[in-house]
């Protein structure tokens, strides 16, 4: 996890202010890393989580189903074998 500056709007001004930080939680694979979004699943009535909820939910050791850009690498989701399973038709 690690903080970044952000801005919000005041509900007192239409200025922008900098907020100083914002939590952002990244899990960790061998295939790289990924900026676990704010929203995750979102798709799923069940296993919709935040940020929050899937790091509460993972500990280190669970398998994840990684998904990557072909050809790039970079991690774009991750789903927990907990919760999902792989199914081919």
């Amino acid at each position: 996890e690690v903080y970044e500056p952000h801005y919000h709007k005041s509900y007192f001004s239409n200025r922008q202010r900098r907020h100083n930080y914002k939590r952002v939680t990244f899990l960790c694979f061998s295939t790289g890393k990924w900026r676990v979004p704010e929203e995750c699943y979102a798709w799923s009535k069940e296993l919709k989580m935040s940020s929050e909820g899937v790091e509460n939910s993972s500990v280190p050791g669970d398998e994840f189903w990684v998904v990557t850009v072909k050809g790039g690498g970079d991690v774009c989701a991750a789903y927990n074998t907990k919760f999902f399973k792989y199914v081919t038709e």
